[in-house]
């Protein structure tokens, strides 16, 4: 009539047990390769990261050429609404490049937060410089451009500090 009910349990016992032996080798492979698709998927991410990155800085560079490009016809570069931040290298060797003096610069919606202290060296025959709808809280640098005659800094958050006179 089958097995004595001692020898049942125990074979039932068994069986569990090795079920659970399954289950847990299984939920460990399992473990293993969640971990490796997380790893996989972090290393695309950075991969589509650098890849951007590396798109966004030509972007940026393509744009500054043809504004320097366009600049050494008239002596003015124009880099309006494109929200870059900063200021292209080419601006600063722009009589390098172009054998001509940069006297027009207008940086419009541009977010930049400063003016490189740089641009007073490089752009000493700078007569107009717009900086117009940026970020910027100082612009120092344009006291050292002696032939500058106009400047326009509307919407920015520059702070005018006026020293007193004791």
């Amino acid at each position: 009539m089958g097995l004595p009910p001692g020898n049942f349990l125990a074979e039932l016992e068994k069986e569990k047990q090795g079920i659970r032996l399954k289950k847990a080798a299984l939920s460990e492979k399992r473990q293993f390769l969640i971990s490796q698709r997380q790893e996989e998927y972090k290393q695309s991410q950075m991969t589509t990261e650098t890849e951007n990155d590396r798109i966004e800085r030509e972007r940026r560079d393509d744009l500054w050429r043809e504004a320097v490009k366009h600049g050494s016809t008239t002596g003015e570069v124009n880099m309006s609404w494109q929200k870059l931040g900063d200021v292209s290298e080419r601006v600063y060797n722009f009589r390098r490049t172009t054998t001509r003096d940069l006297i027009h610069l207008r940086l419009v919606g541009h977010e930049l937060v400063h003016l490189p202290k740089e641009m007073a060296d490089s752009c000493p025959m700078l007569e107009s410089l717009t900086v117009t709808s940026n970020r910027l809280v100082e612009i120092d640098c344009v006291a050292r451009l002696t032939r500058l005659k106009t400047l326009v800094a509307i919407r920015n958050k520059v702070r005018l500090s006026i020293p007193s006179h004791t």
